[in-house]
């Protein structure tokens, strides 16, 4: 059992609660193990390896923000919190106050049964995993590409083990709408739109903070025939030109071309993007933080409103700290109710 809230009857009926909840759980063992070991802090993160004497950079390798602990890598981590925002957790986990990472777990295993812990779980083992490729593959998995493993995972546990829990299938869905970005973060969605009937491509960016707020927009024609995955990969590289140009070292790039981010994250030196990704690269390498992630289209909707905008007119349409009319309502239409 736990040693954490030894100091009150309360705080030792959350405990007992929590660990009853944890082995019961319809999950693999080594993701109960692994789920008990972060919560002694006994992950071998940075801080943890440090403590051990091995001369590490305490910081998180992901995010470079914060020192890496269980808490860190788990939840705070601008990294993790874009995974649990696009879970269907997230209402239920954002009123999580703070604390330690023992903290974490008292308080979900105060809201949540045995059942619907398990997807719970099952993330935080997907988040190690996701950090461990990062840092021993250099392979770099979106939010999204994160729940949608641990639903298949978790999936293909109940099914063999002979299972079924319809509380885990409701709860693995993720929510498709744009969310703002966790504090301190900038997001910049972008988009393309593309007609092979014209000698020009439309691109949209909007740029929006932690409060959903619009910090800038953009809407405006690059010349010249290109195939939609170079388009793509063009409208990525203008979403970072707009953060270079607002002077932000904090910010991500989100695109619904899954194809353009994987190129941008695994670029092949003679792939006709090769140029314009090596300009994104080249961006990303000088800022405290950058990344290009990967979003649904449902969650792009202002971005690609934009791009059409360009498409239909010849316009050079762009804004810094407000929003033309014509644009409010797709704006408030993305949000997370």
């Amino acid at each position: 059992m736990g040693r954490r809230c030894s100091g009150s009857t309360s705080g030792r009926g959350l405990e007992h609660n929590w660990w009853g909840k944890l082995w019961k759980s319809q999950v693999p063992n080594k993701v109960k193990i692994h789920v008990w070991r972060a919560y002694h802090e006994a992950l071998p993160t940075m801080f943890s390896l440090s403590k051990r004497g091995v001369g590490v950079n305490k910081l998180c390798p992901s995010c470079r923000t914060g020192m890496e602990d269980s808490s860190h890598v788990l939840w705070y981590c601008s990294e993790a919190q874009e995974v649990w925002r696009n879970s269907a957790l997230w209402p239920v986990l954002k009123k999580f106050p703070g604390g330690p990472f023992y903290a974490f777990c008292l308080f979900v295993s105060s809201q949540w049964n045995s059942d619907e812990l398990g997807i719970f779980l099952v993330i935080i083992w997907c988040l190690w995993q996701r950090r461990n490729k990062w840092i021993f593959e250099n392979k770099l998995m979106t939010a999204s590409e994160i729940v949608a493993w641990a639903g298949r995972f978790l999936g293909d546990f109940l099914t063999c083990n002979g299972l079924d829990s319809p509380v885990e299938k409701r709860t693995l869905a993720p929510k498709a709408l744009w969310h703002a970005p966790s504090h301190g973060l900038i997001k910049i969605n972008v988009d393309a739109a593309v007609d092979s009937s014209l000698e020009f491509i439309g691109v949209g960016i909007v740029a929006r903070d932690e409060e959903d707020a619009v910090m800038s927009f953009l809407s405006r024609r690059i010349f010249g025939k290109f195939s939609p995955h170079l388009g793509e990969c063009l409208a990525v590289r203008e979403g970072v030109f707009l953060a270079n140009f607002l002077k932000l070292d904090n910010w991500v790039v989100e695109s619904d071309a899954m194809n353009a981010v994987r190129a941008i994250q695994n670029p092949v030196a003679e792939a006709p993007e090769a140029n314009i990704v090596e300009d994104i690269r080249d961006y990303i390498a000088g800022v405290r933080n950058g990344r290009v992630c990967h979003i649904s289209r449902d969650g792009n909707r202002v971005a690609h409103t934009l791009a059409k905008y360009a498409l239909s007119k010849s316009v050079f349409c762009f804004g810094i700290d407000f929003v033309p009319r014509w644009l409010g309502p797709f704006v408030k239409a993305d949000l997370v109710s």
